[in-house]
Formats: structure tokens, C-alpha cells, sequence
């Protein structure tokens, strides 16, 4: 499932209703049956809304209108400036890897990089993974394993820098 990020006003005032019913259960001395999935709810949602409100703050951090997040980047340091490649996770064969573009493996003469620091082909051609501030999109995503479990919510970017997931 998918959550819009909109504005930290806006989250903040879900924050505080989520807080309101919680409370109002407690005052009413609810029982957990009679509660107990909407105060899971509750607690999900402020989770999304506390997440919303930090990623829009790094966001204004970057001086940008909208949410931020970090993100792996792969850097090539083989010339004089470190620079961020065109490249991207993704789930290999034999675990993940980096997908460099088209004109990235014609300068290094392959289109796969094992990704992690102890990446001896990385090492070779003196790349080094990055996690960066980066501008990612209003949406966020979540996990969930089943009702009353931790939800988990994820920040979703775009492919419009071509930079890594």
C-alpha cells in the first residue's frame, strides 16, 4: 500500500488525532478486545505521519519543496572529482548488484557491480558506495506482515536522477 506525503501541518494534525483516540480509549478504560485493532491503526498511521514529517524536513534540508530521504548512491573516484554514476540496485543471481547505464559500462567495461564495501570489482574500479540526501517522491510505501504487526514504511524515488536505490 501507498501513503501521499503532503504537508507537516497536515501530518501533524494526524499526528494529534491518532493521540486524541488515544486517549479518549484510555478514558473510557476500553478493553484491549474491544480496542485493540484500532489502536494498532492509531500507531501505524502516527509511525507514517512522524516518518512523513521527518523526510519532509530533510527535504527543506536539501532546500527543496517536498519530502527527502537517504539513498545508496555508487561513486566513481577514478578522476579528479568523486561522481555520482548512473547506476542501480538491483536483485542479482547470487544477491544484489549494481546496474550500471549504458555509457557507464562502456567507460568500465561491464554492466554489473557486486554491490558492498568489501567488493573487490569496486575496489578494482576505485567505486565506493554512498548513502546521500536525495529528493524522493510524495509516496510512501509499506510493509506489513500480517493485522497487529509492525508496519514498515519505505520512501519511493524516482528513476529521474538515474542515481542507486
Amino acid at each position: 500500500m501507498s501513503y501521499v506525503i503532503r504537508t507537516k501541518e497536515f501530518h501533524q494534525e494526524q499526528i494529534d488525532r491518532c493521540n486524541a483516540n488515544h486517549r479518549r480509549r484510555h478514558a473510557q478504560q476500553l478493553d484491549v478486545m474491544d480496542c485493540g485493532l484500532s489502536s494498532w491503526g492509531d500507531d501505524s498511521m502516527r509511525s507514517f505521519h512522524n516518518n512523513a514529517i521527518a523526510m519532509l524536513e530533510m527535504g527543506e534540508e536539501l532546500g527543496i519543496d517536498g519530502p527527502a530521504a537517504e539513498r545508496w548512491f555508487l561513486i566513481d573516484n577514478s578522476g579528479d572529482e568523486p561522481r555520482t554514476m548512473d547506476a542501480n540496485i538491483i536483485d542479482g543471481q547470487y544477491g544484489p548488484v549494481w546496474i550500471l547505464g549504458d555509457d557507464e559500462a562502456e567507460k568500465f567495461g561491464r554492466k554489473f557491480v557486486p554491490e558492498g564495501e568489501k567488493s573487490r570489482i569496486q575496489k578494482q574500479l576505485n567505486m565506493k558506495e554512498e548513502q546521500r540526501l536525495s529528493p524522493c517522491l510524495r509516496v510512501m510505501k509499506s510493509v506489513c506482515a500480517g493485522m497487529g504487526m509492525p508496519v514498515s514504511f519505505y520512501p519511493m524515488f524516482g528513476a529521474s536522477n538515474g542515481a542507486g536505490n
